[in-house]
């Protein structure tokens, strides 16, 4: 559904997005309503309160992956001992492994299913069920634009998420987050090469916390990653048409990052100084 959308537009990321946001909740609930989408969640409501154990969770392929998809995570499903080790384990103890992940969406999962405090008890709550469904339908339409537009699925997650940034780490671990936020930055590949606590200063001298919770600012961050995105697929000659040069030329200005630009696009226009 979103991918036609995006491909209606020309490949245009920045437009799709523009004409997604606009009817995000409209869309959103004719997602749900697919007949595919239907059956995975109504399988999730019919079968996740009778699991009594996590193998048993992680032995219905069906359930699991839908559990995992829900945070993103569906990809690294098939890495049980992984997920088993990281939900067993208590994640208020310092040295547990999750505590060591870099990763947000583990993070985020194990401490929604909190099974090493409580086990399958939460499967038997049907407001703890619906939450888990409402992630799961939120995470698979945004995967739905991202089959189209990479770009568009980091845009959509980006705005979802950034009012929860709280520290500049969790950007970096958190792949989509750090990507909206790199390229809005005009920071290039290689920032990802460097030490992880000089990249926090970096970010540090360009962003302000608070900057996250701002609808405008990230709204200015979205835009800027999505021209650049656009940008380079004209160059690579993956759009079929300039759709986007107005907004291209808009965002487009001398470069005082300091650091070689992907597109010439100056972003003390919306960073602190």
């Amino acid at each position: 559904m979103l991918s036609q959308i995006v491909a209606g537009f020309g490949g245009s990321s920045f437009t799709a997005f523009k004409t997604i946001n606009s009817r995000l909740d409209s869309l959103r609930e004719t997602y749900a309503k697919q007949p595919d989408v239907q059956r995975d969640v109504e399988y999730l409501r019919e079968k996740i309160g009778e699991v009594e154990s996590l193998d048993e969770l992680m032995d219905d392929y069906r359930l699991w992956q839908t559990a995992t998809t829900a945070f993103g995570l569906g990809d690294n499903a098939f890495a049980k001992g992984l997920f088993k080790k990281l939900m067993s384990e208590d994640g208020s103890d310092p040295n547990s492994l999750v505590k060591r992940m870099v990763d947000t969406r583990y993070k985020e999962l194990t401490s929604f299913f909190d099974y090493a405090n409580k086990g399958t008890e939460n499967f038997k709550s049907s407001a703890w069920v619906e939450k888990l469904v409402d992630k799961f339908v939120t995470r698979s339409f945004e995967n739905s634009a991202g089959s189209a537009s990479p770009a568009v699925q980091e845009a959509l997650y980006f705005q979802r998420k950034a009012p929860e940034i709280t520290t500049f780490y969790q950007i970096l671990g958190d792949e989509r987050l750090y990507s909206v936020v790199r390229s809005a930055a005009n920071l290039p590949d290689s920032f990802s090469t460097v030490d992880i606590d000089r990249q926090v200063e970096i970010l540090k001298s360009k962003f302000d916390i608070e900057d996250f919770k701002s609808p405008a600012m990230v709204g200015r961050m979205i835009d800027r990653h999505l021209a650049i995105s656009d940008a380079q697929s004209i160059q690579s000659g993956g759009m079929s048409n300039s759709i986007n040069a107005v907004a291209l030329q808009t965002f487009a200005r001398p470069s005082m990052t300091g650091f070689a630009p992907i597109l010439n696009i100056d972003p003390t226009l919306f960073l602190k100084k």
